[in-house]
């Protein structure tokens, strides 16, 4: 341990000019979710901001792993090398990452007990997100620029196929996506420590971000063992139209198969009956299940529903028997693809002018119980 401290120091010593930057970014992107969250801001803003940070991010990483004694370097280990560059991203990177979560979370009134295991793993996903791949790609460059040129030619190869699809794509698909890059990225950093081959790692890189890129390809069928595999979600092509009173069927995904077939794929999900909560017109309230919300009348009606991390399935917001609007909730594990900021928003404008004032505010958050797909 005395020998990772002592490769630690040296590369925070090079390194703290970018470990600045990133943190600067970090702290700015923070403080603008929260003026956004507050409607303070615009969330274009809050877009600028976190690309920013990314960048910032991906910079610190490069540096990191192209400075300093690097991984197959004698007479040092490459394991403690390796842990050493670790347990820098961890200080310099994850617990700046996690205290922003906790600190989003406490600010905006929610329990931080409850949330505080699910945000750290989540600020370890997050950084793995951004540095991994980065990582990878000093393992096998010399200097900044190789690693530039390289993560743009990654960037266009993994998202091109994406780009037609927006945002109805098969379940599971972005998730997958990017867990084949991080495995990919962790094994090829350490392929790098011990061996040190840099075309072979390469070529591993090329190989694993055209992997990732073919998912948009994989058969629907695929995806529908996928998510009853991780989801222990059941078959209900028997109950077909006839459904329990108070269940619902809705389409959640859509796919159609152009330009390589003609063939349609329709992914629906079945919502059970959810707790119910009656929300004042002039005031807000945490709702268990949901999450803290808010009606506003000025300029125009509207609901803004704020909870931690992304709970799946369906909010239904109603004005006496009448649907205003719903919002569809992410049907994913919520471990697979981590997110940005740990505090989600939904909001959404009446619009069929002014609501009378007679009928009651409700809001209904209604879980999933399970997927079929027809072809």
């Amino acid at each position: 341990m005395n020998l990772v401290l002592h490769i630690v120091k040296p590369d925070l010593r090079h390194t703290w000019p970018y470990a600045a930057v990133w943190l600067a970014a970090l702290t700015a992107s923070w403080w603008i979710n929260l003026q956004v969250l507050a409607d303070r801001i615009e969330y274009v803003g809050l877009q600028g901001a976190d690309a920013i940070a990314h960048a910032a991010l991906a910079l610190f990483t490069a540096m990191l792993f192209l400075a300093g004694p690097r991984p197959g370097a004698r007479p040092m280990r490459s394991r403690d090398l390796l842990l050493a560059k670790a347990l820098t991203l961890g200080l310099t990177a994850v617990l700046p990452f996690a205290l922003t979560h906790w600190a989003t979370v406490a600010l905006r009134g929610f329990p931080l007990h409850e949330h505080a295991l699910e945000l750290t793993w989540n600020a370890v996903l997050v950084v793995a997100a951004g540095a991994l791949p980065v990582a990878a790609l000093a393992s096998v460059s010399r200097n900044l620029q190789t690693v530039v040129l390289m993560l743009l030619g990654c960037f266009v190869v993994t998202l091109v196929p994406h780009l037609h699809y927006s945002s109805n794509r098969p379940w599971g698909e972005e998730a997958t996506a990017l867990w084949i890059v991080l495995a990919g990225a962790a094994g090829v950093v350490c392929w790098q420590a011990r061996f040190r081959r840099e075309t072979a790692g390469r070529v591993a890189i090329a190989a694993l971000y055209l992997l990732a890129a073919s998912t948009v390809y994989w058969p629907a069928d695929w995806w529908r063992v996928l998510r009853r595999a991780t989801c222990d979600s059941g078959d209900w092509n028997e109950l077909d139209s006839k459904l329990p009173p108070g269940w619902e069927r809705r389409i959640v995904r859509f796919k159609a198969g152009w330009p390589w077939s003609t063939v349609f794929a329709e992914e629906q999900d079945l919502s059970a009956p959810g707790k119910q909560y009656e929300l004042p017109r002039t005031q807000g309230a945490h709702l268990p299940g949901v999450g803290w919300c808010r009606p506003s009348a000025a300029p125009s009606f509207s609901v803004d529903c704020q909870y931690v991390g992304r709970p799946s399935g369906t909010l239904l917001v109603r004005l006496g028997p009448f649907k205003a609007f719903e919002s569809e909730r992410p049907v994913a594990p919520r471990w697979a693809i981590p997110f940005q900021h740990p505090v989600q928003q939904f909001k959404r404008n009446y619009r069929h002018g002014r609501p009378p004032g007679g009928p009651a505010l409700t809001i209904e958050a209604r879980e999933p119980i399970g997927a079929t797909q027809f072809r």
